[in-house]
């Protein structure tokens, strides 16, 4: 999608080495000179854990991405799990003030970011759309003289 729709070159199953949280990274992308960090999941959010979210965090913080995206791969809801997964992970991670600091916002629908640069997402509607709907977020936002990231 990322070669195709958004003429950004992309890795699939990239497996690093050196890093602890390795095992692989689902997509990595360079799009508009930017990293773009995608991590897929297929099974519904009730399926998901949150060691799978802690996961993504500690990925995030060892290739610093521009942007990174949970996409989770269904038509149901984001809010009710992956999104209290996501605050949950955030308050172990920075502590009780964590939902004032880094809050879960929602952007559109089933699509939300926390400080314009990390996002989750499902398939809702079409996912190429979800996808370039976040990233336009993401350059709106950190080209935005008054918007703090």
């Amino acid at each position: 999608m990322f070669e195709r729709e958004f003429t950004s070159p992309a890795l699939y199953g990239v497996k690093l080495k050196e890093y602890g949280f390795g095992r692989d990274y689902d997509v990595i992308a360079s799009w508009n000179r930017r990293l773009v960090y995608a991590e897929v999941k297929s099974s519904p959010p009730k399926g998901i854990e949150q060691n799978e979210i802690a996961t993504f965090f500690s990925r995030i913080d060892e290739i610093l991405p521009d942007v990174a995206i949970l996409f989770n791969d269904t038509q149901l809801r984001m809010k009710d799990k992956l999104v209290a997964m996501f605050e949950e992970e955030l308050k172990r991670r920075y502590g009780r003030n964590s939902k004032r600091r880094y809050p879960v916002v929602r952007l559109v629908d089933e699509l939300f970011h926390v400080r314009n640069r990390i996002f989750i997402i499902n398939s809702k509607r079409d996912v190429i759309e979800n996808f370039a709907t976040c990233l336009r977020h993401y350059l709106r936002a950190v080209d935005h003289p008054l918007c703090s990231t």
